[in-house]
């Protein structure tokens, strides 16, 4: 594969440390406690990798018992994978990409439905799935109104009682149309 910053945020694993710590900053043992299916070694390793591949970095250090600790979060923009950064990748590069992603989102969905406190009908937990017919000009522009609602969501200050919550946003081309009858 032809990027070396896809290949890092495509793991399994990293993914998963990446989402974790999307949105907020964390030491690696809160890391350990929020993703325990992960074995610290393994841990450790990959936030390695990830701050040497420039998509994380320390951002504050703590006293934990006395030792200085370091506090990780997420460098703005990096873990975005641009069209650009898939200039001259194979289709079959994509498939591996996409099904990193959906397994990603489908890891933190089990894990979200399996806790003792899962309430999804409460939570109002949700999935849509919508056809737009889009022309060219329309499907940039409702990228743009799309990415800007979800911008200015996501840079908005964390309300003091807000929960997390995890946002997929899918887009492509259907090329499923039947012949004409």
């Amino acid at each position: 594969m032809a990027n070396d910053k896809i290949n890092l945020i495509t793991h399994p694993m990293r993914a998963q440390i990446i989402t974790a710590l999307t949105g907020r900053p964390l030491t690696i043992a809160q890391l350990a406690a929020i993703l325990p299916e992960i074995p610290l070694p393994s841990l450790y390793r990959h936030v390695r990798l990830l701050v040497e591949g420039e998509i994380l970095e320390a951002v504050d250090e703590v006293r934990v018992n006395g030792a200085p600790t370091r506090v990780y979060g997420v460098r703005p923009k990096q873990v975005m994978i641009t069209p650009e950064d898939t200039l001259n990748t194979p289709a079959a590069d994509h498939l591996v990409f996409f099904s990193a992603f959906t397994d990603m989102l489908n890891a933190q969905f089990r894990n979200y439905v399996t806790r003792e406190d899962a309430a999804p009908r409460t939570d109002l937990v949700s999935a849509v799935l919508t056809v737009l017919y889009l022309a060219p000009d329309e499907y940039d522009r409702f990228k743009g109104e799309i990415g800007e609602v979800v911008r200015r969501w996501a840079e908005r200050p964390r309300p003091e009682n807000g929960q997390r919550h995890l946002l997929s946003n899918i887009v492509f081309p259907d090329k499923s149309e039947p012949p004409p009858a």
